[in-house]
């Protein structure tokens, strides 16, 4: 069968769906108050840090209010744009981090849904050490290669017409790591490696960029950003166990079949 984006796509429907069962409406709340206190300490701050700039900017200007109010009005503006663009992808990578031992918790429970099994029991402790690292280890997968396509774009940005393809990059890049991040919970609760994520998740790759964009667009619009974690985390359980797994265990079925 021929895997196309839009069956990637669906389940992040298939994870709003999810999540409005009665057993796991919770699971919105608790996400919902944790993006919620991390977006207003940042913004916050941020404010605070662009109240500060604007004094030190005034200081240097002419005494002229005219241009005072000029400068306050279109600064203003161009921030307010930065904090909505910039803290709707990257505030994202905090939540995560301190929602790693829920999400994972909120995981095991859709497992349980959908098929009536459990992953491997695990002490409460033991699951927010190994989410936590977990977490870092996404990071550390991230970063670097964050690094190397920023490079890679800021050459294309003095290139004519092969400039255009930057935000083409980006978005690619983006939704594999959004893929990447939430479908990592289901797979991360049965203690399996990094590296077998990375394997399965190359396997799919037209289905995970389809989920991977639908939650990257979805996580970059205020508000509604406060709920693609709990949604994504379930569609990401759903698409591994319906899908990745499945295929998996199809196939492991028919090498033991042909030794028999």
């Amino acid at each position: 069968m021929i895997e196309k984006p839009i069956d990637g796509a669906s389940y992040f429907l298939r994870g709003a769906q999810l999540i409005a069962r009665p057993g796991l409406r919770l699971f919105v709340i608790i996400p919902f108050l944790i993006n919620l206190l991390i977006y207003s300490v940042l913004s916050y701050w941020a404010i605070e840090q662009f109240a500060v700039f604007m004094d030190y900017l005034f200081g240097m200007l002419p005494d002229w209010e005219w241009l005072k109010t000029l400068a306050k009005w279109l600064l203003s503006i161009l921030f307010g744009l930065f904090l909505l663009i910039t803290m709707g992808y990257t505030f994202t990578l905090v939540a995560n981090l301190i929602a790693a031992p829920f999400n994972g918790y909120l995981a095991e429970k859709v497992e349980i849904l959908l098929t009536g099994k459990e992953p491997p029991p695990e002490g409460l402790v033991a699951m927010t050490f190994r989410t936590i690292g977990r977490e870092l280890r996404k990071w550390m997968y991230f970063f670097p290669r964050l690094l190397g396509i920023l490079f890679i774009c800021f050459i294309l940005y003095f290139i004519p017409l092969l400039n255009l393809l930057i935000p083409v990059i980006m978005f690619i890049w983006g939704a594999w790591c959004m893929n990447i991040q939430y479908i990592d919970y289901p797979i991360d609760n049965h203690q399996l490696p990094f590296e077998k994520l990375k394997q399965e998740v190359s396997k799919h790759k037209h289905m995970s960029l389809g989920f991977g964009s639908v939650v990257m667009l979805a996580a970059s619009i205020p508000i509604v950003n406060f709920f693609v974690m709990p949604v994504a985390v379930a569609g990401a359980t759903a698409l591994w166990i319906e899908k990745i797994r499945e295929e998996e265990d199809n196939g492991e079925d028919e090498q033991q079949k042909a030794l028999n």
